[in-house]
């Protein structure tokens, strides 16, 4: 196949009353990368949280965005963009907020810095976003297409 190549990951969060803290999330996150609407490879994770005094809603999904396989490869392919400069009208090089340096690439450590910080993340990569909520559930759709390169990391 030669054909288009997408990568597209949906974050689904649902929120549950806890006696003790409040209203606590649960994120399912799941990666599908697809070549002309064909899958080659789909991740799923899951992340809680609970307590007090942080972000719960980042701290879930980047528990479960952890657990992706796919994603883990997206960080250390060589065309992740990793400065506030890969974001439509910010000149900025700083590293992004939330990512950490490693050996092999870059580690994604948003844990309870804001969902914004995740959103930032997946911009400054190309994806597109779409997203929608209601009293007790969030919803993220991120997309982008990527080149054979990183097909060739699965």
């Amino acid at each position: 196949m030669t054909g288009k190549i997408e990568l597209s990951v949906n974050i689904s969060v649902e929120w549950r009353r806890s006696a003790m803290w409040g209203m606590c999330p649960t994120a399912t996150v799941g990666a599908l990368l697809t070549e002309d609407g064909v899958t080659v490879r789909r991740d799923r994770g899951s992340g809680h949280a609970s307590g007090c005094g942080y972000d719960k809603l980042s701290a879930a999904v980047d528990e479960a965005m952890r657990e992706l396989p796919l994603w883990q490869t997206f960080l250390m392919w060589r065309g992740f963009k990793h400065t506030y400069a890969s974001i439509p009208y910010n000149g900025s090089d700083r590293t992004l907020y939330g990512l950490k340096r490693c050996d092999y690439g870059w580690e994604m450590n948003a844990n309870a810095c804001g969902m914004e910080t995740i959103i930032d993340i997946f911009t400054a990569n190309g994806f597109t976003m779409t997203s929608h909520s209601g009293d007790a559930y969030d919803f993220y759709h991120f997309e982008r297409v990527v080149p054979r390169s990183f097909l060739k990391l699965i």
